[in-house]
């Protein structure tokens, strides 16, 4: 994952999260700095790279959220 977000403008942080339930889910969780930031990420090369496995309806698959609550660092 980190090899594919090295310098991506706008990106504060990423981590992905693997269920620990037999056969779970993993989910991706990234912040930007504007959703104009995440809007070319998902256009860029280093987004097509990084999913070039994945099924050709990913985009499909991907939701955008808001923050209304952080807690901590």
């Amino acid at each position: 994952m980190g090899q594919y977000l090295a310098g991506v403008e706008g990106l504060l942080s990423a981590r992905l999260l693997r269920s620990q339930n037999e056969g779970g889910v993993y989910v991706a969780v990234m912040d930007f700095t504007s959703k104009g930031a995440f809007s070319a990420w998902m256009q860029s090369p280093s987004f097509r790279a990084a999913h070039q496995s994945s099924s050709p309806d990913m985009a499909g698959a991907i939701e955008s959220f808001e923050t209304v609550v952080a807690v901590g660092a």
